[in-house]
């Protein structure tokens, strides 16, 4: 699916949308990215036309969007696209025992992370591109993304003491 944006009107709808698909608050998405949530609101709102294209490219990035002659808006393609295998690899890069993702998928959804892959979620967190643990949470629900399962991601952070800002 291809959305055209003409204005910033329209990357306003697209952006919001897609955050809201994700289950993101204004607040967490910022934080992904970078920027303050009064940025994400400006956007969002219409307002955001001294953002600048590097920080727009970021966010889009950040959400699962690219931006050609125009945006093109492949959600279903780009954010399903084994987004959960390639985030469980990365978290098991330095370890023994593999992620299944399966079991990151369904500690996504509930919240609980079973103790002999606490160690793979922190790396994960500490070091996966942000766009790629976006792209897993997403994989990890049939439908829209729980604003929950960002609250379970922050929580684990906090418990596996990562030291990733944007978790913080």
């Amino acid at each position: 699916m291809h959305d055209s944006v003409k204005d910033l009107s329209s990357l306003a709808n697209v952006v919001r949308s897609r955050r809201e698909q994700l289950g993101l608050t204004q607040e967490r998405l910022a934080a992904l990215v970078g920027l303050s949530r009064t940025t994400i609101n400006a956007l969002e709102s219409g307002l955001g036309a001294e953002l600048g294209f590097s920080k727009v490219v970021r966010l889009l990035r950040t959400i699962g969007l690219s931006m050609t002659l125009s945006f093109a808006h492949d959600v279903p393609k780009a954010a399903k696209r084994n987004g959960l295998n390639a985030a469980a690899r990365t978290a098991s890069t330095s370890y023994r025992t593999a992620l299944p993702p399966q079991v990151l998928a369904l500690a996504v959804r509930n919240g609980q992370v079973p103790e002999e892959y606490r160690a793979h979620i922190a790396t994960l967190l500490d070091e996966a591109p942000i766009a790629l643990i976006v792209s897993a949470v997403e994989e990890s629900f049939r439908t829209a993304v729980p604003k929950g399962a960002w609250r379970h991601i922050a929580t684990w952070a906090q418990d596996f003491k990562c030291t990733r800002q944007v978790w913080i």
